[in-house]
């Protein structure tokens, strides 16, 4: 498993986050209409995500596997700190309004414990939001039909790859309420970035057929 983490963390070394992308947009637009309170990033890369969010009056806290990116966020004014989040939350109960990991979920062994965990930390009301990608977007439907490997799910540090039933019983099985829980996704095909009038009604149709999204963005209620 050490060597595992270690190749884990030398790829999330130069890792670049592009606040643009529309999950992080997506993502932005949910805690738009939240309070501002305490929120961690579990997988928070170098900390552009928690930077903006803490320029916007949020508490913020991240955790991360790679060094090296934990510096830059350090450098950044984040709080953050290295941790393998395979083991359990160096972090206290019910201490944060809100948990966000994204791209983070399909790199660990326990999947299931890790919901668990995140869970314990949040406080009664919080909002944990969790994307991954797809298996069975619509565009991988396509690429496998012709016989081609499947975009973004099946990578060399991805342990786990998700689709929305397999999603749903990962979900119910947790401590989360299921009926508390959204399942969504970030867009259809290609986004506004490609194409905006298209582009817009493709982000718009992920969040009501999230099993055909490129990623599936996931927001639940403590």
């Amino acid at each position: 498993m050490e060597k595992n983490v270690i190749r884990q963390r030398r790829t999330f070394d130069d890792n670049i986050v592009l606040l643009d992308d529309i999950r992080y947009k997506k993502m932005n637009s949910i805690l738009n209409k939240l309070p501002k309170g305490k929120i961690l990033e579990i997988g928070c890369s170098s900390g552009e995500f928690l930077a903006s969010l803490k320029n916007k009056g949020w508490q913020v806290k991240g955790l991360e596997i790679s060094k090296k990116a934990v510096k830059k966020a350090i450098d950044k004014g984040v709080d953050a700190s290295v941790h393998d989040a395979n083991k359990r939350l160096p972090l206290e109960d019910n201490s944060f309004d809100v948990v966000v990991s994204g791209e983070t979920i399909e790199h660990l062994f326990e999947d299931a414990d890790f919901l668990d965990e995140c869970y314990r930390v949040l406080k009664k009301g919080g909002i944990l939001i969790i994307t991954t990608p797809n298996l069975t977007s619509l565009k991988n439907r396509i690429l496998m039909l012709f016989g081609f490997n499947p975009r973004y799910a099946i990578e060399d540090h991805h342990y786990k790859v998700y689709t929305f039933p397999w999603l749903q019983r990962l979900y119910k099985k947790s401590k989360f309420d299921l009926s508390k829980t959204k399942f969504g996704g970030n867009f259809i095909i290609y986004s506004s970035g490609r194409e905006k009038i298209l582009g817009t009604l493709f982000e718009k149709w992920a969040d009501y057929m999230p099993s055909w999204a490129e990623h599936y963005i996931v927001v639940s209620k403590k």
